[in-house]
């Protein structure tokens, strides 16, 4: 019988254990739907191959896979032309370990061809192919350097754009009228440049990813000590640790409401949970005890998703309604997690003050050139 590839991703949960045979199970799963874009047929569809291994990080990260496995995924999905971001947010690790894992392996199959073919001049390691002698005959390994060096430069030709805008941001902060932004840790950078209790609202989307979850803490404290009394702190957030999320901001600030942001187009099917996701949790948190002034129904319609300039950016309508109604104009809005900068230039299209910081150099520089464009 034919395989379904709904059902195939489905049962990837319930077979998985990470341990000998269910991950070898596993891996000849997601191979499956790797093979000839089956993934294009799970559910409404997925945007991108992208989006599809992102769909799968709520169920992988939950688990201790061992380093080898690990890289295992990484260099399958590398092959695929998967993102190093989308990789690393699948198994709930940092781009950098995935890098490491990538690098790693090309750089062994280099080495193992050092040893089979005899060819012993290898000097460059972080090449992905050695050309072999005309008189030999090209080995399988030679041909898998080869074919990652192909897929490679497609990639790079994709990434081209996004390098442009890194490049033209530069690396210093920005100053534009009433929008600053900061590279660095919001701890750092923002603690000591803005006054207690000057913010009028928090507008951020912290990493969802388990390795972060003491960044709530961080941002609770620093919303607790930086907001006007009954100031709100809103921040998007996961549903797979959620709990503690809560937990986390509720040190310093008093829990206000939760928002649902409906999700248009596709749905993301969480495995360890077989269930299709249609909203995400915008989270209401304040300083103090005080009621909105304005009605507000507790949905948002999303618009879609704008990825173009960060892996996790939000769109840019979905903050409108949020802005006009916890902000005045004049009002000074922050977020210590800045991205590719899209509450920054909602705010400034509203005429609010902004400042915020991004840790990532790459992101920052984005940001700072999205900036620079529509303000310039």
């Amino acid at each position: 019988m034919e395989k379904n590839p709904n059902i195939v991703y489905g049962q990837l949960s319930a077979n998985l254990d990470i341990t000998g045979y269910c991950h070898e199970k596993a891996m000849q799963d997601l191979k499956y739907l790797l093979k000839e874009s089956r993934w294009k047929e799970i559910g409404t569809g997925f945007k991108n191959i992208n989006d599809f291994v992102r769909s799968l990080s709520n169920y992988w990260s939950q688990w201790k896979i061992l380093a080898e496995q690990r890289k295992e995924i990484a260099l399958m999905l590398h092959e695929e032309e998967v993102s190093q971001r989308a990789i690393a947010d699948m198994v709930g690790v940092s781009d950098t370990t995935i890098k490491r894992d990538i690098n790693k392996d090309a750089t062994n199959i280099a080495l193992e061809e050092k040893n089979t073919t005899g060819i012993e001049d290898v000097t460059n390691i972080d090449a992905t192919y050695v050309a072999p002698p005309q008189s030999e005959p090209v080995s399988s390994g030679e041909k898998i350097i080869k074919q990652q060096s192909r897929k490679e430069e497609k990639k790079q030709k994709k990434e081209e754009e996004k390098k442009k805008k890194i490049i033209e941001g530069g690396k210093i902060n920005i100053t534009i009228g009433d929008i600053k932004i900061y590279h660095g840790d919001f701890v750092e950078e923002l603690d000591f440049r803005i006054s207690d209790n000057s913010l009028d609202i928090i507008i951020t989307d912290p990493p969802y990813a388990y390795e972060f979850i003491d960044c709530w803490s961080d941002l609770s404290l620093f919303a607790s000590k930086k907001l006007k009394e009954n100031g709100f702190c809103i921040a998007y957030s996961g549903h797979t640790y959620l709990p503690e999320v809560l937990e986390k901001m509720s040190e310093n600030l008093n829990y206000y409401w939760m928002f649902a942001l409906i999700h248009s187009g596709n749905k993301q099917y969480i495995n360890h949970r077989n269930l299709f996701c249609a909203w995400k949790p915008l989270l209401i948190f304040q300083k103090g005890i005080k009621s909105n002034n304005e009605k507000l129904e507790d949905i948002i319609q999303g618009t879609g998703m704008e990825k173009e300039d960060h892996d996790w950016q939000q769109a840019l309508n979905e903050l409108t309604p949020i802005i006009e109604n916890f902000t005045n104009p004049g009002d000074i809005i922050c977020d210590p997690f800045l991205g590719s900068g899209t509450t920054a230039i909602a705010s400034y299209k509203l005429k609010r003050k902004f400042i915020g910081a991004e840790k990532e150099i790459d992101q920052f520089n984005i940001a700072k050139n999205r900036i620079n464009g529509i303000l310039g």
